[in-house]
């Protein structure tokens, strides 16, 4: 039920309901701790990814940096390349907020480890 549930909040996210995506990720992120028998197969790190989407739609930046972080460290820990994603989302909001070096960081960082993984092109900031 979690992976359904994830997509359901980021179609939710497309079609601008909001409030239902929040739901539905944080529904799907209670299901998905990484204690469950599941979370190798969808790790719980792609649910913060997104609910740091929420935020950032909703304009708490600070909330969306910390979902990013989350997500970012989780799947650093299991040496997981979809990391590259939070980072240059953390990069993005950096700039956003005007911090230039640590946005070098955060993209020099989804660079990385978008090469590491085989993904160099998905590593480049919006």
């Amino acid at each position: 039920l979690a992976v359904p549930l994830n997509h359901l909040g980021e179609l939710l996210i497309q079609e601008g309901d909001i409030a239902g995506a929040r739901a539905a990720l944080e529904e799907s992120l209670s299901i998905n701790t990484d204690e469950a028998d599941r979370a190798g197969f969808w790790p719980p790190y792609v649910g913060l990814y997104n609910l740091g989407e929420v935020a950032t739609i909703e304009g708490d930046a600070a909330a969306a940096a910390a979902y990013y972080q989350r997500s970012a460290e989780l799947a650093q820990a299991r040496q997981d390349g979809f990391r590259h994603v939070p980072l240059r989302l953390l990069g993005q909001l950096a700039i956003d907020q005007g911090h230039l070096d640590a946005a070098h960081e955060f993209l020099t960082a989804s660079l990385i480890a978008a090469r590491e993984w085989g993904k160099a092109g998905w590593g480049v900031a919006p």
